[in-house]
């Protein structure tokens, strides 16, 4: 919310010492400020995984390794050779961004993927020598377990301190805003809402004819478009932030190009509704074009390749580990009642695509294929087989088969019955959104909680909710660790019917 504004653009009557307070951070933020170090510290933290990397790679072979003359050589090129070639690829991977530093727990996968990448070149180059013998087989280990975690310990650590610094006002960007209220207030609220601690406002300066009534807004208002040119050049501002109403395109363009005279950054804020829709930059291939994406494709490039790889060769190795378990479920399903050991329903998938997935029938035969109408506890229709092959999940593992056929993936957004779609398609805004990925055996909601029975709209709601961020911030990590979580959830047996 605005500071001291309410939700309907009132004022409101206990709103004002927030608005000081705000001022106060913001103009304390303004007078002791090192932004410059924004843009050394991605230097620093490319030193500080230099030295980790190194000492991963000698700590080890000194700890690790008998010494010997013939070989000593080639450990010092290879643990060289996996340093540079490490932290060139954590560059190529953007991991020495600003925005990478603040974020972490972001950027694991990436992390862990570029030092594969680089130890995998390492075993290429030494195979094709033919001197992979040289080097020890426990030393490879732990040298790859220090470096990853080494680095990610490292980001976390630059990550809290670079959040502590910000904290106390040392590291903020000095911003000047001009021009109209509705956008100037928009921008300030997600600033708070935020709570961006890198941004400290030093002045508000508004077009002709814009009056500041709040009184916390007239103390940050320094005057209009003249004061701001003064001000820039008299003062330390880091960015001037433009805040006007993109339909005046004349008047933005105007002044952007006084603006280019003074040695600071200018940005244009998005309008009043682009705050309401999350904006990021385009493809590259549009170029130049002044275009913002709002909705992207869940998975693109080797997103693709690799999650689908993911999933074939895993289903591949879980259909023969656990062969002798679905051996012993269909003979157990046989002995139990008549009819089929699996059961095919129709489904929604990926892109609203109906396919048929399979389950162990866990139905008296006859009563599953009816109008869907959702287990409950002591359903009548649920064989003795079933109540456990159902608690236990095991009743979706031959969904193994869905994925090695491309129709499902291992982790996704469960996919629900065809009419079942209908019904809270209806009631849920947005429900299809969580069909722009392939449907998994587990997902995002059921680890939080939300599996089996959904008897309410509020309980569908909240699955939808997860798989939609599931589909909005997908990542190789993301999907280990729904994987690793899932076993937790399904022995809990919260839901589960």
């Amino acid at each position: 919310m605005v500071a001291g504004m309410d939700d309907n653009g009132m004022q409101s009557a206990n709103s004002q010492p927030m608005v000081m307070d705000d001022i106060a951070v913001a103009q304390a933020r303004a007078q002791r400020n090192y932004a410059f170090l924004t843009k050394l510290f991605p230097s620093l933290l490319a030193a500080a995984d230099c030295l980790v990397l190194l000492a991963a790679g000698y700590g080890c072979y000194y700890g690790l390794v008998p010494y010997s003359y013939k070989s000593e050589s080639f450990y010092h090129v290879a643990i060289n050779a996996n340093w540079l070639v490490t932290v060139m690829i954590f560059q190529f991977a953007g991991l020495y961004q600003f925005d990478a530093m603040l974020k972490p727990r972001a950027s694991i996968d990436r992390v862990v993927i570029a030092i594969m990448t680089s130890f995998l070149l390492m075993f290429a180059a030494a195979f094709s020598l033919k001197i992979s013998g040289i080097f020890s087989r426990a030393w490879i280990a732990v040298f790859f377990l220090a470096c990853v975690s080494g680095v990610i310990a490292t980001r976390f650590v630059a990550a809290g301190l670079v959040h502590r610094l910000a904290e106390a006002q040392m590291i903020s960007r000095r911003v000047a805003v001009y021009g109209r209220l509705p956008q100037i207030e928009r921008f300030l609220r997600f600033a708070r809402e935020t709570q961006d601690s890198f941004i400290g406002v030093t002045g508000i300066f508004l077009e002709p004819g814009e009056e500041a009534k709040d009184p916390g807004l007239r103390r940050m208002h320094r005057g209009g478009f003249d004061e701001l040119m003064t001000f820039a050049r008299s003062q330390m501002v880091d960015d001037i932030i433009l805040a006007m109403p993109w339909s005046d395109g004349g008047r933005m363009s105007a002044l952007v190009n006084q603006l280019r005279e003074l040695p600071t950054n200018v940005h244009v804020s998005a309008d009043v509704a682009g705050y309401e829709v999350r904006m990021s930059p385009p493809p590259s291939y549009y170029e130049q074009a002044p275009l913002y994406q709002v909705v992207g494709q869940p998975l693109s490039g080797w997103d693709v390749v690799f999650k689908a790889a993911f999933d074939y060769v895993m289903a591949a190795v879980l259909l023969v580990v656990l062969s002798p378990l679905l051996l012993a479920v269909a003979i157990a399903i046989k002995i139990d009642s008549r009819g089929p050991i699996l059961f095919r329903q129709q489904r929604f998938g990926f892109n609203n695509k109906v396919f048929g997935i399979y389950k162990f029938r866990t139905m008296v035969d006859g009563e599953a294929t009816a109008a869907t109408v959702q287990a409950r506890a002591g359903d009548p229709r649920i064989t003795r087989i079933g109540g456990f092959l159902r608690k236990t999940s095991i009743d979706e593992l031959p969904q193994l088969l869905n994925v090695l056929n491309g129709t499902m993936s291992l982790v996704g957004p469960r996919p629900h019955a065809v009419d079942h779609n209908e019904e809270y398609s209806k009631k849920i805004r947005g429900y299809f959104a969580r069909h722009r990925m392939k449907p998994g055996i587990t997902g995002l909601a059921q680890i939080k909680g939300y599996r089996g029975l959904t008897d309410t709209v509020e309980k569908m709601e909240q699955r939808v909710k997860y798989d939609i961020l599931y589909t909005d911030t997908w990542s190789p990590w993301l999907d280990f660790k729904i994987l690793l979580l899932t076993p937790f959830a399904v022995a809990t047996g919260e839901n589960a019917i």
